[in-house]
């Protein structure tokens, strides 16, 4: 009888130990779609630049507002197996890999980016009496984790330094041929920069409105006829 039940808890421990992986996700998900304020051309080169500097990329279709990354491999940020029986051991994560559909839609003065994540994770099984192991790729949902951090850095590249700074050198521009009350040359300044520097709608509709009221300003400083 002692032989039975030392055989059946051996058992139990040899099952518990070989437990399949833990493919649950969080609970907790993040948005898979954003919307920046920042025009089309300028959303466009923000995203296509970070994506290329992360990883390699497989399509890149400006006319269907379409990026496509190549797969990228590491570890799952969820999915795992116990290393030991019962749990009583710690995590180890799934060899992972996955790869991004980043659409754009241009909304006028703002720009919406969804990714589509396609996750899979690796799993080792094995059979037979001579244990002969063999590796399939699983399907797996997103974690949203890497969409968050991907809309961040988009939004973030887009937002400093060069954008900010554009609207930063102008403004700076402006106060000091305002303050000598040169307003002709302010006004041609403003033209010559909305001409051939300023590309981002938002920048524009802003700076066509001072245009004209420095315009407003020039006339009314002019002396009557």
């Amino acid at each position: 009888m002692r032989t039975v039940i030392v055989f059946i808890v051996s058992a139990l421990v040899l099952s518990a130990g070989c437990a399949g992986p833990q493919l649950e996700p969080p609970i907790e998900r993040y948005p898979t779609t954003k919307r920046i304020q920042a025009s089309f051309d300028e959303t466009w080169e923000a995203t296509l630049g970070t994506l290329f500097e992360e990883t390699a990329l497989a399509v890149v279709n400006r006319g269907e507002r379409l990026i496509a990354t190549d797969w990228q491999y590491g570890k799952s940020d969820y999915a795992y197996s116990e290393t030991a029986p019962f749990g009583w051991g710690s995590k180890e994560y799934l060899d992972s890999r996955w790869r991004m559909n980043v659409r754009l839609k241009d909304e006028g003065s703002a720009t919406r980016v969804t990714i589509k994540l396609i996750e899979e994770v690796r799993e080792v099984k094995s059979y037979g009496a001579d244990d002969y192991a063999y590796a399939v790729w699983i399907p797996v949902e997103s974690s949203t984790r890497r969409e968050r951090k991907l809309l961040e850095k988009i939004d973030a590249r887009i937002r400093t330094p060069e954008r900010v700074g554009r609207r930063v050198k102008i403004e700076a521009k402006l106060k000091e041929l305002l303050d000598a009350e040169d307003y002709r040359k302010a006004a041609d300044y403003l033209k010559h920069e909305l001409e051939f520097n300023i590309t981002d709608e938002a920048l524009k509709k802003l700076f066509e409105k001072r245009l004209s009221e420095i315009e407003a300003k020039l006339k009314s400083s002019q002396p009557s006829e």
